[in-house]
């Protein structure tokens, strides 16, 4: 029998209460309500790396409507006219939604090469979890040239349907696999040297050791097949 899942903690819950940042919401997010579900807790997190009280993060759909916000933005002055930082970043397959990281007390080379770093990663977190969650999904192939990078935000991740075919892939498994975004008619035999039934079989036997792949391109990769929540 499959042990329960240890429940995830809120990073918003652990917060001191004097910490736990300020929000406002758009009144037109409905269509976006999945990926701000989503979002919200690695947008918590990320405001929490920095410790800021000058700090913003901003998911913003792609007429520039603000979605959600943490951070300063409720209790700024408009037109104070204050020198600040701000980066953006797409996050992919949102039909062209971004972050946005600003920081209202700097305009430091240094520390934009830092937020921009940052923020790029936690871009990645936000797109990984769409993916592993699409409920389009039956099997998801977890896979990596580095070993280490497996069960993280970071790894390559494509979300298969119960005939095989691409459902779904993080940018990650995109560059490794040479994909374009157009996932239609894509099936796994096309890209990886396995049977299906071989990566159905290790999915349900919820082996935790990974195993070799190679993919036509190429690559000699570590990997891990695991079922979609509702099937396993």
């Amino acid at each position: 029998m499959k042990p329960p899942k240890a429940p995830v903690e809120d990073p918003l819950r652990t917060m001191p209460r004097d910490a736990v940042p300020l929000f406002a919401y758009s009144g037109r997010s409905s269509g976006h309500m999945r990926l701000m579900t989503l979002a919200m807790p690695v947008m918590a997190n990320l405001y929490q790396q920095f410790a800021s009280p000058s700090l913003e993060v901003q998911l913003a759909n792609r007429d520039g409507e603000i979605l959600r916000i943490i951070g300063t933005a409720a209790e700024r002055q408009s037109g104070n006219g204050a020198p600040a930082l701000s980066l953006a970043a797409p996050i992919h397959g949102t039909d062209g939604c971004l972050l946005i990281l600003t920081d209202h007390a700097s305009t430091s080379r240094e520390k934009c090469d830092h937020m921009q770093a940052v923020l790029q990663t936690t871009v990645e977190m936000i797109e990984h979890r769409l993916v592993e969650t699409d409920e389009r999904g039956f099997l998801r192939l977890h896979f990596h040239t580095r070993q280490a990078l497996l069960g993280g935000p970071l790894e390559a991740l494509a979300v298969f349907d119960q005939d095989s075919r691409f459902v779904a892939v993080n940018r990650t498994a995109a560059a490794l696999l040479s994909l374009d975004g157009n996932l239609a008619h894509l099936r796994c035999a096309d890209y990886f040297d396995v049977q299906w039934l071989t990566l159905v079989g290790y999915a349900s036997l919820h082996l935790m050791e990974p195993f070799p792949l190679r993919t036509f391109g190429g690559a000699h990769v570590f990997a891990r097949s695991t079922l979609s929540q509702g099937i396993a």
